[in-house]
């Protein structure tokens, strides 16, 4: 399991440096925010995340959403 997290938080870090360099600012505070909400859900210890896996899963959710889109 930890596996698809890392590697979906991995396709979200490039997705969010790919749109910085196109300048792309609404999707870059959408892929920020995403990992906002996540540190801040694991700041009040929703489902036992941590600050730093509430980041990652941010992150990992916003790299699924990236997946799907190219998928389907």
């Amino acid at each position: 399991m930890e596996y698809i997290i890392v590697t979906t938080m991995i396709i979200g870090i490039v997705e969010l440096l790919k749109r910085i360099k196109l300048s792309d600012w609404l999707a870059v505070a959408t892929i920020v925010l995403a990992a906002l909400v996540g540190g801040l859900a694991g700041y009040f210890g929703v489902e036992g995340l941590t600050v730093a896996t509430g980041i990652v899963t941010g992150l990992a959710a916003s790299g699924l959403v990236t997946v799907a889109t190219r998928v389907g």
